[in-house]
């Protein structure tokens, strides 16, 4: 007895054929509007949600930097950080020798100088008066900038930030610019231009007369 096979007529099997591939043009046509109809969803969002957050953020960070550098208020700077405290002033205020001596506080190099200056003025047993200025704030740095003082600190004696020291051939130009015994001037030499006004009590009276005035002198003989 022979088995037989169920055989597909050749027409059948064309009509099956056909209908599989009418359906795969119809699937992948679904799948490819979804995909678009997605990207559109996706560009929409970022277009009207995404682009205008970012802008919004970008703006507040650009304001909180511009805030940082100009002040809250007013477009006022903020002073920088204070590292050391300035010493109080020495001596009385009718001292025949008086020094006002610019630092920043905001570098700690210029801390040594306020100290030793202090200690100078102490041992003059109120013939000297001493006073600080702030160059880390804003008006101590305007003095400055009006006296020539640079950002290494100076001092203004009896209205000189410039003093010729010594007699006769040896006498020299000392600019009192910078931190004390590093740049243009050292302990001798600020001794000896408090010693010379000490000794010439008219000529520290006229140097105390020109500071009163706009501005300090630059130049002031102090022999020793």
């Amino acid at each position: 007895m022979t088995s037989s096979s169920p055989v597909t007529p050749r027409g059948q099997t064309d009509e099956h054929a056909t209908q599989v591939q009418g359906r795969l043009p119809l699937s992948v046509n679904v799948g490819s509007l979804l995909v678009f109809v997605g990207l559109i969803v996706v560009l929409a969002v970022t277009q009207w949600v995404v682009i205008p957050r970012m802008d919004k953020l970008s703006k507040e960070a650009e304001q909180k930097s511009t805030e940082a550098s100009t002040g809250d208020e007013g477009g006022a700077p903020h002073e920088p950080e204070a590292v050391f405290e300035l010493p109080d002033p020495v001596g009385p205020e009718d001292a025949p020798v008086k020094i006002v001596s610019y630092l920043a506080t905001d570098n700690s190099c210029h801390e040594n100088t306020s100290w030793t200056l202090a200690d100078v003025a102490n041992a003059y047993k109120g013939k000297v008066r001493l006073e600080f200025v702030d160059m880390a704030s804003k008006e101590g740095r305007k003095e400055a900038d009006a006296l020539g003082i640079a950002c290494d600190s100076g001092l203004v004696i009896n209205g000189k930030t410039e003093l010729t020291i010594g007699t006769g051939k040896k006498t020299r130009k000392v600019r009192f610019f910078g931190p004390i015994d590093e740049h243009e001037y050292g302990m001798a030499d600020l001794c000896a231009a408090i010693d010379y006004l000490l000794s010439h009590p008219q000529a520290a009276t006229a140097k105390k007369a020109q500071a009163g005035g706009t501005g300090a002198q630059h130049e002031a003989h102090a022999g020793s």
